[in-house]
């Protein structure tokens, strides 16, 4: 006899393993979604019990049916006739479950079906055309769906088969538009629809700079001010579209980056700096004042000055045949 059996759940395997009394449980696998098998305590045995009762099992892919557990099964009974189903995804049809088949009869002309907001300027409430299609209801191609708004636009119109207005069309690019008086950004065209600069005037060409004030196109420059070569010892100018440097008469350039002015070559040379002059030469303090004189750059004479200029030199010229050498000069320093 085995001690062990006590309990009086035959549902129990109850063992003596080396004095010590083992309980296990007996295992019954579930047979279906609907139905388990359980152990019965009285006889030990695996017997069938439903479960989920009422709750849905298995679908059957079918609309018109209802798949719920009842008794231990799934069953799969039919829907009431008229129940409503979406098989054929159809607007215009009338999709109803008819002895557990989803069936579609059109719907009847003018039935309401699609959007019943117009989907664009181009669009009306959509209906059904009586043959299971719904027809989008579509402005026809002679109506106007956005009107001019600018000298660069069209007007633009349906297309028939589109709810939405066309994308704004344009005049073509390159067209003239009101112009707005600036010569540097080129005659005004139209591009993209909008009024705007076209092609500047003096671009791509040898005389790139454009001069607003004259409605010219020159080389570099059009005032003195454009004109800087970051030479203090320079006069900077601007003459016919081009910068000229010329040096400033009597100029000496010093180490630290300043420029002296009214200075003989001698001075700057004893200030350690750069004599840049203009091609003629400074003579001291010729006046007496105390300091440099100006070096002034030569000026060539006027036409009536040649006469006085030859006469000049005819009288130097007797000078020296009466006292029988050239008068003196001053030395530049």
């Amino acid at each position: 006899m085995n001690d062990c059996e006590l309990d009086g759940d035959l549902c129990t395997i109850d063992e003596c393993i080396s004095g010590v009394c083992i309980t296990d449980n007996v295992t019954c696998p579930a047979t279906t979604e609907c139905a388990t098998c359980a152990c019965e305590p009285a006889t030990g045995n695996c017997i069938n019990q439903p479960i989920n009762e009422g709750l849905m099992c298995t679908d059957d892919g079918n609309e018109c049916t209802d798949d719920l557990c009842q008794n231990g099964e799934c069953i799969n009974d039919d829907l009431l006739d008229g129940t409503l189903c979406n098989q054929d995804m159809i607007e215009c049809t009338l999709d109803v479950c008819a002895t557990g088949v989803c069936v579609h009869p059109d719907e009847p002309l003018g039935a309401i079906c699609g959007s019943q907001t117009p989907g664009g300027v181009c669009d009306n409430e959509d209906q059904c055309d009586g043959t299971g299609l719904c027809d989008p209801n579509l402005e026809p191609s002679t109506t106007e769906c956005r009107a001019v708004s600018g000298e660069c636009d069209v007007a633009d119109f349906c297309t028939g088969t589109s709810a939405l207005c066309p994308p704004d069309g344009t005049v073509a690019d390159g067209s003239l538009c009101t112009q707005d008086g600036t010569f540097c950004n080129g005659e005004e065209v139209c591009t993209a629809g909008t009024c705007g600069p076209g092609d500047a005037p003096c671009v791509g060409s040898a005389f790139g700079t454009c001069c607003e004030g004259n409605t010219m196109c020159v080389r570099t420059c059009c005032s003195s001010s454009e004109c800087d070569d970051g030479d203090p010892c320079t006069s900077d100018t601007c003459i016919g579209g081009d910068c000229f440097f010329a040096n400033i008469c009597g100029a000496c350039c010093t180490s630290d980056g300043t420029c002296l002015t009214r200075r003989t070559e001698a001075a700057c040379n004893s200030a350690s700096g750069f004599y840049r002059g203009n091609g003629t030469s400074c003579f001291g303090d010729s006046d007496g004042d105390g300091a440099d004189d100006l070096c002034v750059p030569p000026v060539l004479p006027t036409a009536s000055g040649w006469s006085m200029a030859i006469l000049v030199l005819a009288m130097l010229a007797g000078l020296m045949l009466k006292f029988g050498r050239a008068p003196a000069r001053s030395e530049p320093m």
